[in-house]
């Protein structure tokens, strides 16, 4: 016998009817219910506590990458050409984007995990997990924070030095 499913998320959490059995299942969003979440995220996300201790120089290559030309003082506003404002301007928008598709990546593997648990035996969901891995939307911006989705600050400065949005030697820089 074919099940349907009808899956809503709402405010408090997430509803499963079986239109078939007129069963119903309802998931309240919670501390409870996070382990389940936690259970499918990759490893690779788990080290959030990581500290980085970096020096002054280091901190400030970071921030120009990731806030451009928002941190320099009118100051060191106006010492600058053109051009380096906006080879500056570039570079924090294309760090943007890729920390942007880097949030999007884990959200989706989140979701895939969940929507996995859910629906085992879902070709669609299946499917999903099959062709979901490269696809962005630059236009979407993920407004998940880094420390939700289990992202440090180490492992975002190795996104950006693996991405050239910092130098290779960033770790080096004194």
């Amino acid at each position: 016998m074919k099940q349907n499913k009808v899956v809503t998320a709402t405010t408090n959490g997430i509803s499963i009817n079986y239109i078939d059995k007129r069963k119903n299942f309802f998931i309240k969003y919670g501390k409870e219910n996070d382990t389940l979440l936690e259970k499918h995220i990759s490893n690779n996300f788990k080290n959030y506590q990581e500290t980085v201790n970096l020096n002054p120089k280091q901190i400030r290559v970071y921030r120009l990458a990731i806030y451009g030309i928002e941190i320099l003082s009118e100051k060191e506003l106006k010492m600058l050409t053109v051009m380096e404002k906006s080879k500056l301007i570039e570079n924090q928008k294309q760090t943007q984007i890729v920390l942007n598709r880097w949030k999007q990546q884990i959200t989706d593997i989140q979701i895939n995990n969940l929507l996995s648990k859910l629906f085992p035996n879902s070709k669609i969901v299946q499917e999903l997990n099959l062709n979901n891995n490269d696809y962005y939307v630059d236009s979407l911006v993920n407004y998940s924070t880094f420390k939700d989705l289990q992202i440090s600050h180490k492992m975002i400065i190795d996104k950006l030095i693996e991405t050239e949005k910092l130098p290779l030697n960033f770790y080096k820089i004194s």
